[in-house]
């Protein structure tokens, strides 16, 4: 019996044939070779962008919080990279939409659709908390802001409080039996300066503060603080004496008091060999303009 020759059995044809059909039908054309690079690209600029939003946006917050650029600009920084992070995601996700239904791509689109999911999730995680965060601290300090000032902060003007703190100075150094230093050459007289400040509803508001009020004492300035805290205790106040009778890290003893229209007042206590001297450091609260 002899063999037919190779190729010339029908059923072998056939075979042979619809093997080369199927062969055909998955063979990639232009079309999905160009598809494929295009998903593969926007996952490389996906995951780029991911990367640039969310060190973008991590540096804008630190400039923030050094106080280098201003809550507004940190939003309108964090909504760019909010853009950033999500339009090429957001363009990956379509496209791989697109093409997962068609031979030649559906495993690309798949990847494309992972990677579009990872980048899109990260980048949101990476940005909208500040952006969010930042967005809420503005609508807070807008509110805080259309408040008026506190009855406290109305209550005196600034040229009474300059009054008011002349008048006590003048009466501290009276009390320690104290009389005003010399001036040094070259320098500033004391006195008394305004400083701005800012309010409880974050308005500009005016501060008066003391500039080196340093006086001689005939007695020695830390027996001149008994006097001091005997003044503050008349005057219906509660001195604190710090640091004792002795200087402590270098910081001589002192006594303190606030309240009222006074944010800070400090008498410090200065022992030389040559002469004592007191120093009265004050600060009023801030008020209204």
């Amino acid at each position: 019996m002899t063999t037919p020759p190779r190729g010339t059995d029908p059923t072998e044809d056939t075979m042979a044939a619809t093997f080369a059909a199927i062969d055909a039908e998955f063979v990639p054309d232009e079309a999905s070779h160009r598809a494929r690079r295009i998903l593969l690209t926007m996952t490389v600029l996906s995951l780029v962008a991911l990367v640039a939003g969310a060190f973008g946006t991590f540096v804008a917050y630190l400039y923030e919080d050094l106080q280098q650029i201003s809550l507004v600009t940190l939003v309108l920084t964090s909504g760019f990279y909010l853009l950033i992070v999500s339009v090429f995601p957001i363009i990956l996700l379509v496209l791989g939409s697109r093409h997962r239904h068609r031979e030649g791509t559906r495993g690309a689109a798949r990847a494309a659709t992972v990677w579009g999911v990872i980048c899109l999730t990260l980048g949101l995680l990476a940005v909208v908390p500040t952006l969010v965060g930042s967005a809420a601290e503005i609508i807070e300090d807008a509110a805080i802001r259309s408040r008026p000032p506190t009855v406290t902060e109305a209550e005196f003007t600034p040229a009474e409080l300059r009054a008011q703190a002349e008048t006590l100075i003048a009466e501290l150094a009276a009390s320690a039996d104290a009389v005003p230093a010399a001036v040094p050459a070259g320098q500033d007289p004391p006195g008394l300066i305004s400083e701005p400040c800012e309010l409880s509803n974050r308005g500009p508001g005016v501060a008066i503060v003391s500039h080196d009020y340093r006086y001689y004492t005939p007695a020695q300035s830390v027996l001149a603080l008994d006097n001091v805290e005997a003044y503050w205790r008349a005057a219906g106040y509660e001195p604190h004496r710090l640091r004792g009778d002795t200087a402590v890290d270098g910081l001589p003893p002192q006594v303190r008091v606030s309240g009222g229209p006074i944010e800070r007042l400090a008498v410090y206590a200065h022992t030389a060999i040559t002469s004592d001297s007191l120093l009265i450091e004050y600060q009023s609260i801030c008020v209204a303009k």
